[in-house]
């Protein structure tokens, strides 16, 4: 029996999600039960992408490395071996079916002679392992030694932060994954990040500009007027059925400017409170993402985190991936160089858009944590009965017209 949330952790560090590629293959297993006898090997993307440079079908190296098979639930990121508890209850001949797992930090194998005559490869190019964005994303973020946390502000927000130890999260909450330098990544995901802060702009017929001028006339603290960011639920925590949910509003406080900073405390705190699991003082936050850009948001999750931030240029997991190939190409040529020198050559920070935490507003945003936290997990106890889920049995019985 694998039931259970300490079960499942204990078997393969993290908690049991959808997107997790175990219950997808349970999901064939049950469903298309012929095409699953059929598969010989189970790729991520990035493997099998591999697996086609270096040949495919003719000798393709079929492997997979630590970074990436972390986020399967189906291998043990502390151990680095794959959980037979959990393989056995899909079905125990899949452990056949699963590529050797090898080190990030090396590469697997040449490109193949076809690829390399037909688009003029060298036939010594070499194919580096690869792994996850979120991996790479660490790369080019310069989030390489303890200290650094990256947070990506997309449709979704994470936050990471390089370990030497594998850090195992009970809750399952803090995903526990390895990086791709032979070290460890915890990462907290967060559902709803920019989705909310576009909704506003988009109801109110804003711009960006009109959005950072409506926060500079509104306090941090927002009078005490919380929104909870679930639009289309949340994984962190995990209410699937989650909606929004506003707290200490009066009637009349809907307002474009009460709003507006209720859409940006609300997400920074969201991912705060996660994050917070972690317990991991920042010594500067490293921001990737389209809001990364915007003022207002660098500075409230200085003000939330209490760290400096700073935005870095470009695409930190397509740098992270480039660098990560020159330092392993590097490390195989004889002509090492450490990793530490080659972000510090390539990753840029906009130094320019640093932010720093505010001293005055410490004591407004610590109490406002604990409104956040607090109100957050009493929609997490569900001993007395889930009202998301009420809800959507509700919103069933009202769609179906009867």
């Amino acid at each position: 029996s694998i039931g259970g949330l300490t079960r499942m952790i204990d078997a393969v560090g993290n908690s049991q999600r959808t997107g997790y590629t175990a219950a997808k293959i349970y999901h064939m297993y049950r469903h298309e039960k012929e095409k699953y006898d059929k598969t010989t090997t189970f790729f991520l993307v990035h493997n099998y992408i591999n697996w086609f440079l270096t040949g495919a079908k003719e000798n393709g190296v079929r492997v997979m490395e630590p970074g990436d098979t972390s986020g399967m639930a189906l291998w043990y990121p502390a151990t680095g071996n794959w959980s037979q508890t959990v393989i056995d209850c899909i079905d125990p001949g899949l452990k056949h079916k699963l590529p050797p797992v090898r080190p990030s930090d090396q590469s697997i194998g040449l490109i193949s002679a076809f690829l390399s005559e037909k688009y003029g490869f060298s036939a010594a190019c070499k194919i580096d392992a690869g792994c996850g964005d979120n991996m790479y994303g660490a790369v080019g973020t310069g989030n390489i030694e303890p200290g650094i946390v990256t947070i990506s502000l997309g449709t979704s927000g994470t936050a990471y932060t390089m370990m030497t130890e594998p850090y195992i999260d009970p809750s399952g909450e803090i995903a526990a994954f390895c990086d791709s330098t032979g070290h460890y990544l915890p990462l907290l995901c967060v559902s709803n990040m920019a989705n909310g802060y576009d909704e506003i702009l988009s109801h109110l017929d804003i711009s960006h500009q009109k959005f950072e001028t409506l926060i500079q006339h509104t306090k941090p603290g927002n009078g005490g007027r919380l929104l909870l960011p679930w639009f289309i639920g949340e994984r962190t925590p995990d209410l699937p059925l989650a909606t929004p949910v506003t707290f200490g509003f009066k009637l009349g406080d809907f307002t474009a400017e009460i709003l507006c900073r209720a859409v940006l405390e609300g997400h920074v705190l969201g991912l705060f409170d996660g994050f917070e699991r972690m317990n991991v003082s920042p010594a500067e936050i490293r921001l990737t993402g389209g809001l990364s850009k915007s003022a207002a948001w660098r500075q409230c999750i200085a003000d939330v985190f209490e760290a400096e931030t700073v935005p870095v240029s470009g695409e930190g997991a397509a740098i992270g991936a480039a660098l990560h190939a020159a330092w392993v190409w590097h490390k195989e040529n004889a002509t090492p160089v450490e990793l530490k020198q080659l972000t510090d050559d390539f990753v840029v920070c906009e130094t320019s858009l640093r932010c720093k935490a505010d001293p005055g507003r410490q004591k407004i945003y610590r109490a406002f944590k604990k409104v956040y936290r607090t109100l957050s997990d009493r929609f997490k106890d569900n001993r007395e009965g889930d009202p998301f889920l009420a809800r959507h049995e509700l919103m069933q019985i009202l769609q179906s017209g009867k």
